[in-house]
Protein backbone atom coordinates (compact mmCIF):
# COMPACT_ATOMS: atom_id res chain seq x y z
CA UNK A 1 0.00 0.00 0.00
CA UNK A 2 1.67 3.77 -0.76
CA UNK A 3 0.60 6.93 0.90
CA UNK A 4 -1.98 7.38 -2.00
CA UNK A 5 -4.15 4.80 -1.38
CA UNK A 6 -7.37 5.09 -0.42
CA UNK A 7 -9.68 2.53 1.66
CA UNK A 8 -12.06 0.71 -0.79
CA UNK A 9 -15.71 0.09 -0.83
CA UNK A 10 -14.96 -3.67 -1.04
CA UNK A 11 -18.99 -4.35 -2.06
CA UNK A 12 -18.83 -1.78 -4.93
CA UNK A 13 -15.71 -2.71 -5.90
CA UNK A 14 -16.03 -6.44 -6.87
CA UNK A 15 -19.96 -5.47 -7.71
CA UNK A 16 -18.00 -3.20 -10.20
CA UNK A 17 -15.99 -5.96 -11.68
CA UNK A 18 -18.97 -7.95 -13.06
CA UNK A 19 -17.08 -11.47 -12.12
CA UNK A 20 -19.63 -14.75 -12.85
CA UNK A 21 -20.82 -15.00 -8.98
CA UNK A 22 -19.85 -18.75 -9.39
CA UNK A 23 -15.99 -17.95 -10.71
CA UNK A 24 -14.60 -16.21 -8.08
CA UNK A 25 -14.02 -15.56 -3.81
CA UNK A 26 -12.62 -12.92 -2.63
CA UNK A 27 -9.48 -13.73 0.05
CA UNK A 28 -7.12 -11.24 1.25
CA UNK A 29 -8.26 -8.66 4.13
CA UNK A 30 -11.61 -7.31 2.30
CA UNK A 31 -13.59 -9.76 4.79
CA UNK A 32 -11.44 -7.62 7.39
CA UNK A 33 -13.34 -4.40 6.09
CA UNK A 34 -16.49 -5.93 5.48
CA UNK A 35 -16.35 -6.89 9.59
CA UNK A 36 -15.38 -3.64 10.17
CA UNK A 37 -12.25 -4.33 11.40
CA UNK A 38 -9.78 -2.67 9.53
CA UNK A 39 -9.66 -0.80 6.17
CA UNK A 40 -8.40 -3.36 2.77
CA UNK A 41 -7.08 -1.04 0.03
CA UNK A 42 -7.08 -3.37 -2.45
CA UNK A 43 -8.72 -7.03 -3.35
CA UNK A 44 -7.20 -10.39 -3.93
CA UNK A 45 -9.35 -12.38 -5.35
CA UNK A 46 -8.84 -16.69 -6.06
CA UNK A 47 -10.49 -17.26 -9.89
CA UNK A 48 -11.64 -20.02 -12.04
CA UNK A 49 -9.30 -20.82 -15.09
CA UNK A 50 -12.17 -19.60 -17.77
CA UNK A 51 -12.11 -15.98 -15.99
CA UNK A 52 -8.55 -15.89 -15.60
CA UNK A 53 -8.30 -16.43 -19.30
CA UNK A 54 -10.85 -14.13 -20.00
CA UNK A 55 -9.21 -11.36 -17.60
CA UNK A 56 -5.82 -12.09 -19.59
CA UNK A 57 -7.17 -11.72 -23.03
CA UNK A 58 -8.66 -7.98 -22.03
CA UNK A 59 -5.46 -7.23 -21.23
CA UNK A 60 -4.65 -7.56 -17.97
CA UNK A 61 -0.80 -7.17 -16.60
CA UNK A 62 0.77 -10.31 -15.88
CA UNK A 63 2.71 -10.75 -13.21
CA UNK A 64 4.85 -13.78 -11.68
CA UNK A 65 4.79 -15.49 -8.77
CA UNK A 66 7.12 -14.48 -5.90
CA UNK A 67 6.54 -16.43 -3.04
CA UNK A 68 8.88 -19.57 -2.76
CA UNK A 69 5.56 -21.83 -3.21
CA UNK A 70 2.58 -21.02 -5.21
CA UNK A 71 0.32 -20.84 -8.18
CA UNK A 72 4.07 -20.97 -11.28
CA UNK A 73 1.49 -19.91 -13.68
CA UNK A 74 1.33 -16.42 -11.95
CA UNK A 75 -1.15 -14.08 -11.30
CA UNK A 76 -2.99 -11.12 -13.03
CA UNK A 77 -3.09 -7.24 -12.00
CA UNK A 78 -5.72 -4.36 -13.16
CA UNK A 79 -5.56 -1.42 -10.58
CA UNK A 80 -6.34 -2.45 -6.93
CA UNK A 81 -7.60 -5.86 -8.16
CA UNK A 82 -5.48 -9.01 -8.35
CA UNK A 83 -6.38 -12.40 -9.21
CA UNK A 84 -5.01 -15.71 -9.04
CA UNK A 85 -5.97 -19.42 -9.34
CA UNK A 86 -5.62 -20.38 -5.91
CA UNK A 87 -4.31 -19.95 -2.13
CA UNK A 88 -1.47 -22.06 -1.23
CA UNK A 89 0.92 -22.79 2.14
CA UNK A 90 3.51 -24.68 1.79
CA UNK A 91 1.67 -28.11 2.45
CA UNK A 92 -1.81 -27.35 1.18
CA UNK A 93 -3.27 -25.70 -2.68
CA UNK A 94 -6.51 -24.45 -2.21
CA UNK A 95 -8.28 -23.75 -5.07
CA UNK A 96 -11.51 -22.21 -6.02
CA UNK A 97 -13.86 -24.80 -5.52
CA UNK A 98 -12.33 -26.04 -2.16
CA UNK A 99 -12.37 -22.39 -1.01
CA UNK A 100 -16.24 -21.85 -2.15
CA UNK A 101 -17.06 -24.57 0.05
CA UNK A 102 -16.06 -22.83 3.05
CA UNK A 103 -17.10 -19.19 1.59
CA UNK A 104 -18.83 -16.65 3.58
CA UNK A 105 -21.37 -15.38 1.58
CA UNK A 106 -22.12 -11.53 2.19
CA UNK A 107 -24.50 -9.92 -0.66
CA UNK A 108 -24.46 -12.87 -2.66
CA UNK A 109 -20.69 -13.10 -3.01
CA UNK A 110 -17.61 -14.68 -1.50
CA UNK A 111 -15.80 -14.19 0.91
CA UNK A 112 -12.69 -16.19 2.70
CA UNK A 113 -14.04 -16.72 6.33
CA UNK A 114 -12.25 -15.08 9.24
CA UNK A 115 -11.10 -18.52 10.52
CA UNK A 116 -9.32 -19.77 6.83
CA UNK A 117 -8.00 -15.82 6.52
CA UNK A 118 -6.61 -16.74 10.40
CA UNK A 119 -4.56 -20.01 9.34
CA UNK A 120 -2.90 -18.00 6.12
CA UNK A 121 -1.84 -15.05 7.94
CA UNK A 122 -0.32 -17.38 10.41
CA UNK A 123 1.39 -19.07 7.51
CA UNK A 124 2.53 -16.17 6.01
CA UNK A 125 3.67 -14.39 9.23
CA UNK A 126 4.96 -11.07 7.51
CA UNK A 127 4.61 -7.85 9.84
CA UNK A 128 1.15 -6.61 8.47
CA UNK A 129 -0.36 -10.58 9.25
CA UNK A 130 0.69 -10.31 12.78
CA UNK A 131 -1.23 -7.62 13.09
CA UNK A 132 -4.41 -8.48 11.26
CA UNK A 133 -3.94 -12.03 13.36
CA UNK A 134 -4.23 -9.83 16.80
CA UNK A 135 -7.05 -8.08 14.79
CA UNK A 136 -8.83 -11.16 13.98
CA UNK A 137 -8.54 -12.94 17.12
CA UNK A 138 -9.82 -9.90 19.09
CA UNK A 139 -12.69 -9.74 16.77
CA UNK A 140 -13.52 -13.56 17.18
CA UNK A 141 -13.49 -13.46 21.02
CA UNK A 142 -15.69 -10.68 21.03
CA UNK A 143 -18.48 -12.16 19.18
Amino acid sequence: MDSKSQPIDVLQEVKSLNFPIDQFIIVGSSILSIKGIRPTYDLDIVVSQELFDRCKGEGWEEKEWTWPVGNKKGWLKSGIVELTLECVTDKEVFDLQSLITEADVIEGINFMGLRWLLNFKKWHGRPKDLEDIILIKNYLRDL
